[in-house]
């Protein structure tokens, strides 16, 4: 299989410029085009989002889920000139509203409709402060969910990735929790699930030796695709836009034929050949 390079990085034509045709120096154009942008983000949003919500199994996730659908809504639009417009007037560039997509756009039209004039801001609706702190809460609660409290002597968790001798080494399982690991990882890509279970058993019992918690993480890797030797043409060290790569399934003597007869184009291999037949697929 052949695969041209390119460095294109153009936005697709899908992609919305909000305020590029406007004199936005003008705070009712801001007001009416951050208008325009909340209405549209709340509607992509939503239809991004019930594509999601019946594979969200957990009711707890589903505003987090809302809020993402509609940051990927905002997103997909250049936001640049209106941002540069929204500066002068000391409001929110919307640089930063991950967490908290709508609360910001509404509050950013709130004062703009002060700033305006505007009749509907004697109904100002401004979003409470515990709207814009909602993800700051979320992500401690869900890190305490994860890897338990953190001690009080330090914000941070340390992690330690158990070595295969944490299987037969009661100690040395133990020792690392005293030196404060509050987490460890295993490697499913290494030993075998007769080791988990011995080192899963030993930070049981050091938990209880020691009353100290300490979570369990399982590292599911999965399979490590990775390329083979990478044959090149004699006068090319690099590969730049145009050139062309053979892509082909890793088999032992690949290796030899690096010091066998010279290749016309860049040659390398995948340790993973069923990776192939998916790609063809996509030609």
């Amino acid at each position: 299989m052949q695969l041209k390079t390119s460095n294109s990085n153009t936005k697709t034509q899908s992609n919305q410029s909000f305020g590029t045709l406007l004199n936005l120096s003008s705070p009712q154009n801001l007001l009416s085009t951050l208008q325009e942008l909340r209405q549209t983000v709340e509607s992509e949003g939503q239809a991004t989002f019930n594509q999601w919500k019946l594979h969200i199994q957990r009711t707890e996730f589903l505003s987090s889920a809302l809020n993402l659908a509609e940051y990927l809504a905002l997103r997909r639009h250049d936001l640049r000139s209106l941002q540069a417009a929204l500066m002068p007037w000391g409001l929110s560039s919307l640089g930063r509203i991950e967490a908290r997509v709508m609360p910001n756009l509404d509050a950013v039209i709130a004062t703009l409709e002060v700033i305006c004039g505007s009749e509907s801001a004697q109904h100002l609706n401004r979003p409470p402060i515990e709207f814009f702190f909602e993800g700051d809460r979320l992500l401690q609660q869900h890190t305490e969910e994860l890897f338990g409290q953190s001690p009080p002597q330090r914000r941070v968790r340390i992690m330690v990735t158990l070595p295969t001798e944490a299987a037969t080494d009661y100690e040395m399982v133990r020792e690392i929790m005293q030196r404060g690991a509050n987490c460890v990882r295993i490697n499913c890509a290494h030993d075998t699930t007769e080791s988990w279970g011995r080192m899963i058993d030993h930070i049981r019992r050091a938990e209880q030796e020691t009353g100290t918690p300490c979570k369990v993480m399982m590292d599911l890797a999965g399979v490590k695709i990775r390329t083979g030797a990478v044959l090149a043409p004699l006068d090319k060290k690099r590969v730049f836009k145009g050139d062309h790569i053979l892509l082909s399934r890793c088999e032992p003597e690949l290796g030899s034929k690096a010091s066998a007869s010279p290749v016309d184009i860049f040659q390398t291999c995948c340790t993973v050949p069923e990776i192939l037949d998916l790609l063809g697929n996509f030609r």
